[in-house]
């Protein structure tokens, strides 16, 4: 199969999840025997490197950086339009089987997107659901206003391209499920992330010995919901387990942290910043907790974790779409208290940690791997009927943009 792909940024960092999970699924494809075109905006030469290494084709796309402003495709539309873009999407789809589409901003390409048999969209997640994760946001009648106002664009944006894709991906049936009911003709289905097993595996600790007394949190700090988790397990859960474990040490590992994280730096309290590779942080750990109040899909953090053996604490919000089965596979702790319980539990209980470790990883290895996630997306492609509504969408849109 011939996959045409555009994105509304270059995909890199790959520190980022929606990036990472492009980056995977692309490189999977291509292990899988299918040619992988990229078309996206200008990168640094190390972030093409990645790509063209994994075997995927750059294709010619806009020449300069994608619009940060501007005018949307339709009224109201909360994302910049770019015609430099869309012509390249054109340009490029009828030499493919499928184009994939990657995120809500690179739907309203999805006109151009038609001239090939197929096209799906990589929602990842759903924007609504979360939106609704951080609250509705009213502090006063101009954030109100504001916020109404990327509510009713956001519902006019989706039901003006939505109808030109024959397919919508998300992480979770959390997210399928409500973009499924805003918008009951489409066709919604679960691409799970998926970890690399080979990388993220049980290992020695390569950045030094194990450390019994360690709890690990990983993540992009520039992502509210993972600086909101970081700050909850820092001043709320960590002072319960210092409590009976004043010798236990909290790492909170990833890019971009803010001041405010900075600032619980101390003797007991690591705040790395970003870091060459994240498992010689995980793999000494005895604890990764993932206490997670806020955001939506399938964590990465938590996979990888499970994927190195690691033993894992995590809220209800941290494991959508993830079979986790409290003192199966990991220990569920929801108010502090009790995610501070289960901390000191695993601290003091090797036998345990070494149980759920082992027990995560049998999961990841059973349904949780990149190969897995884009065997499901070929199989997504491959058994929609091409053309169809798909091509009158096309169509429609085509006439009502030229009125």
């Amino acid at each position: 199969m011939r996959w045409l792909v555009a994105t509304y940024r270059f995909p890199f960092p790959l520190t980022h999840g929606s990036w990472l999970r492009t980056y995977h699924l692309l490189r999977s494809l291509v292990q899988l025997g299918d040619a992988v075109g990229l078309v996206a905006y200008p990168a640094p030469a190390d972030a093409r490197a990645v790509y063209e290494d994994a075997g995927i084709e750059l294709l010619d796309g806009p020449a300069h950086d994608p619009p940060r402003q501007g005018r949307g495709r339709c009224r109201l539309s909360p994302h910049a339009h770019d015609a430099a873009l869309s012509a390249a999407v054109a340009q490029h789809a009828p030499s493919a089987d499928a184009v994939l589409l990657v995120r809500e901003p690179a739907l309203q390409y999805a006109p151009d997107a038609r001239r090939a048999p197929r096209v799906l969209v990589d929602m990842v997640d759903d924007p609504a659901v979360e939106r609704a994760s951080f609250g509705d946001g009213r502090s006063g009648d101009a954030s109100w206003i504001h916020a109404l106002r990327l509510r009713m664009g956001e519902k006019r944006y989706e039901r003006t391209y939505a109808h030109a894709v024959d397919a919508f991906a998300f992480t979770t049936d959390v997210d399928a499920g409500a973009f499924a009911k805003r918008h009951p003709a489409a066709r919604c289905e679960v691409v799970p992330n998926g970890v690399d097993v080979e990388r993220f595996r049980p290992m020695d600790a390569v950045g030094g010995p194990s450390d019994a007394r360690t709890v690990v949190f990983v993540g992009n700090l520039a992502h509210r919901p993972n600086a909101d988790a970081a700050q909850w397990l820092l001043q709320e859960i960590a002072p319960r387990v210092w409590r009976t474990h004043p010798d236990a040490r909290f790492r909170i590992v990833g890019p971009n942290p803010p001041a405010d994280l900075l600032a619980l730096r101390s003797e007991r309290v690591d705040v790395t910043g970003e870091v060459a590779d994240v498992r010689e942080h995980v793999a000494p750990a005895a604890v990764v907790s993932c206490p997670m109040r806020s955001g939506t899909g399938i964590k990465n953090k938590l996979l990888e974790a499970w994927a190195m053996g690691r033993a894992v604490v995590a809220t209800r919000r941290a494991t959508q779409a993830i079979p986790a089965i409290d003192d199966e596979n990991l220990l569920l702790g929801e108010a502090p208290a009790a995610h501070a319980a289960a901390i000191v539990r695993l601290l003091d209980d090797a036998d345990l940690r070494d149980r759920l470790g082992a027990a995560g990883r049998k999961v990841v290895e059973e349904r949780f791997t990149w190969r897995i996630a884009a065997q499901r997306l070929r199989t997504l492609a491959a058994t929609h009927p091409p053309g169809g509504s798909g091509i009158e969408a096309f169509q429609r849109i085509s006439g009502d943009e030229r009125r």
